[in-house]
């Protein structure tokens, strides 16, 4: 990311500082364009793995019914849904790339076995910014996309 780019997203047109939520959104909106417009050589839809990020005993059969909603009304397929569990406190903010599932994420998007990943809200692949926003730029880079069902912030 360029430095001018930088600054303008931080500042709005009036120079007041853009809320982090708010500039988290555009950068995933502006991310997401080259996955979500390219055209599909293998597959005539977009397939997308489905994501959560939940404590220890936490039932994730809801979660997953809410992402399969969501895919099914984009018309998404869907066929991996990824989980990943941690113990109460401990380790509930690593970094994603320390979570065995989301590697597995990565990895899915990276081989082109999967076009993207749906995720509750961003905090399933990390509440740290600097952490979500480059797992988003791994993502992008792969061409990919990520969407949550509820996003950063409204616009």
């Amino acid at each position: 990311m360029d430095r001018e780019y930088a600054f303008r997203t931080m500042l709005g047109v009036a120079g007041e500082r853009v809320p982090s939520g708010k500039r988290l959104l555009q950068l995933r909106r502006r991310l997401n364009q080259p996955g979500l417009t390219r055209e599909g050589k293998a597959r005539p839809c977009r397939k997308v793995v489905l994501y959560a990020r939940t404590f220890h005993g936490e039932d994730v059969t809801p979660i997953f019914d809410r992402l399969k909603a969501e895919a099914d009304r984009h018309g998404w397929p869907t066929d991996r849904w990824i989980h990943d569990q941690a113990e109460s406190g401990h380790g509930a903010h690593a970094v994603p790339e320390h979570w065995p599932g989301w590697r597995d994420v990565r990895h899915l998007i990276s081989t082109g076995l999967a076009d993207g990943v749906l995720v509750p809200d961003r905090t399933h692949i990390s509440s740290n910014d600097a952490a979500y926003t480059g797992e988003l730029e791994f993502v992008a880079e792969c061409l990919g996309f990520t969407a949550l069902l509820v996003p950063e912030a409204e616009p």
